[in-house]
């Protein structure tokens, strides 16, 4: 728990601090956007513990920029629950399940409309059937066609946001298939993000 919490502060403080210039351009800097505030489908926070987490809501923050190319971080939090009976256990109490990607954004063509969005990043989510408190590490990216004009306005992007967990419950051999495919998930994960940049 405590390397999660040491994840989320680093974070939070890169996003914090002004935001850095790869290149002397004072019109770049004054006209560009660094903020977004958005809501995904699917995409790099969808997860399945039981429940469905169909998507996050996020906020991603340009840390460097230049003419080539921008350089972003984003955080997001996903959010589901069930107060089904657990098929895992003997009890019957509500469970919430949380997914929380941290990403790292590569952005072309600062100065136009039209973008090509990659990232690489980690997933947290906690196993809501084990007394809802173990937390998972999953591995994800994205490559995505992203529409941001430089100055502020609507956000949208659409594209591959594959995921990876490795599930520390799951029992097997390595040679089984099972083994395997309980351990990759998400592979043809699309995401779709609609919101305002500023």
């Amino acid at each position: 728990m405590e390397n999660i919490v040491t994840i989320i502060v680093t974070i939070l403080l890169i996003a914090a601090f002004p935001t850095c210039k790869a290149q002397n351009d004072s019109t770049f800097n004054k006209n560009n956007s660094k903020n977004v505030v958005s809501i995904e489908a699917l995409g790099n926070g969808f997860n399945y513990s039981g429940v469905f987490i169909l998507g996050t809501l996020n906020y991603e923050r340009n840390v460097i920029y230049s003419k080539k190319v921008n350089y972003s971080i984003r955080m997001g939090l996903g959010y589901n629950s069930s107060s089904s009976k657990n098929p895992y256990s003997t009890n019957n109490k509500k469970y919430s399940f949380y997914s929380l990607p941290l990403m790292f954004n590569i952005i072309s063509n600062p100065y136009g409309n039209h973008h090509i969005d990659a990232g690489l990043g980690i997933v947290l989510t906690n196993d809501g059937w084990v007394d809802n408190i173990n937390f998972e590490i999953g591995y994800t990216g994205s490559f995505k066609y992203r529409y941001q004009k430089k100055t502020r306005g609507v956000y949208f992007s659409s594209g591959w946001t594959p995921s990876i967990y490795f599930d520390p419950y799951f029992k097997g051999s390595p040679t089984d298939i099972g083994y395997i495919f309980d351990r990759i998930t998400h592979l043809a994960t699309i995401g779709i993000s609609i919101g305002y940049h500023f």
